[in-house]
């Protein structure tokens, strides 16, 4: 687009830029703060049943191949995010 805007439209339109943008990000946060509650879920719950003895630490591995099968395309579920997430588990969270 050739056209010259005047100062007050190119104000304007960079204010609505910035909103465009804030609003990105604050999506962003939103969807980062629901997958750092589903890590601490699944930890928590991988880690209460390993600490009953009801599974073993292997199942992480087993689990991360039964996701994968079960949901081939999605990258969320590594054995690594669960295992840390598990073997990290403390009485206190911190946010």
């Amino acid at each position: 687009m050739d056209k010259k805007l005047e100062p007050k439209r190119k104000t304007e339109f960079s204010e609505i830029i910035a909103i465009i943008e804030q609003s990105r990000e604050n999506a962003f946060k939103a969807v980062n703060h629901e997958l750092i509650s589903m890590y601490w879920n699944v930890g928590a719950y991988i880690s209460e049943k390993v600490k009953n003895a009801s599974w073993g630490k292997s199942v992480v591995t087993e689990f991360a191949y039964f996701i994968q099968s079960e949901r081939p395309t999605s990258k969320a579920f590594l054995p690594q995010i669960y295992g840390v997430c598990a073997s990290s588990m403390k009485p206190t969270m911190i946010i």
